[in-house]
């Protein structure tokens, strides 16, 4: 395992995840100092109990959600997707509470181990087709899947296992919220950050310089901080706005071609 590798992974193995809030020690410093608004609910009655309910701030991290700074099987996944950070719904709060197969696996996936060998991506399993997250990454990915459907022969199930395997996630802040109005200071000084984009330039850059990955940087490269080549592909802001994989889009090209090689 590489060095940066095993750095961003142990931060997230020795998180505490007994209780929220679900924030590295370091980052809650770091959130306070710059008065960065997040919150935590235990439970979903909580949420929708509280004084303020429907009037929270719409940039406010929930940090009674397990942070997702990725997902996918970073060891072995071949096609990269850089974004900014994980979105939020109120049902969120609900499904980690009432789904405890959810919450393992959401946990397996924090901790890199046991991850599902079929469905390692866990936003690409059909068994969480009920999820928000599964339902945003199906659509996004719907006609690179069709078109692996079309290429194998496979049924869309077959379709969703074969991109679960070769597909990672990375979130440039791994804490969920309805949008994002962080700075780029904000990002350089969040110990997960610098983590994950440590992860990204040091190991993940020399795979897609030896054509053995591919990244998509959706959003953020000012943060990321990447060079666009043959197996780099950066959107621009127009594009960064809404982030398409469409067959057609600059990204959805590539992964296409990309696959045909595995």
């Amino acid at each position: 395992m590489s060095a940066s590798l095993e750095r961003l992974l142990s931060n997230w193995r020795n998180l505490d995840l007994t209780n929220p809030p679900y924030v590295l020690s370091e980052d809650q410093r770091v959130f306070k100092k710059a008065n960065t608004p997040f919150s935590f609910f235990p439970s979903f009655t909580d949420w929708h109990t509280h004084k303020d309910f429907g009037q929270r701030q719409s940039h406010e991290f929930q940090t009674g959600l397990l942070p997702i700074p990725y997902f996918g099987d970073l060891r072995k996944a071949r096609i990269f997707l850089l974004t900014l950070n994980p979105g939020f719904d109120h049902s969120d709060i609900h499904a980690e509470t009432v789904s405890p197969e959810l919450r393992r696996d959401l946990i397996k996936n924090l901790h890199q181990s046991d991850l599902d060998p079929q469905y390692p991506s866990v936003f690409l399993n059909p068994k969480y087709s009920w999820h928000g997250g599964f339902i945003y990454w199906a659509k996004k990915l719907q006609g690179i899947l069709s078109l692996i459907q079309k290429a194998n022969g496979f049924t869309y199930r077959d379709s969703l296992a074969f991109l679960a395997k070769n597909i990672a996630v990375l979130e440039a802040v791994p804490y969920h919220s309805i949008e994002f109005k962080g700075s780029n200071n904000l990002l350089e000084n969040l110990q997960s950050s610098r983590a994950i984009k440590e992860f990204v330039n040091d190991l993940l850059s020399h795979r897609a310089a030896s054509q053995e990955a591919l990244i998509i940087v959706l959003r953020k490269n000012s943060f990321w901080g990447l060079k666009e080549s043959s197996n780099v592909v950066i959107y621009g802001q127009g594009e960064a706005r809404g982030s398409s994989l469409t067959p057609n889009s600059r990204g959805g090209k590539a992964m296409a071609d990309f696959l045909r090689t595995l």
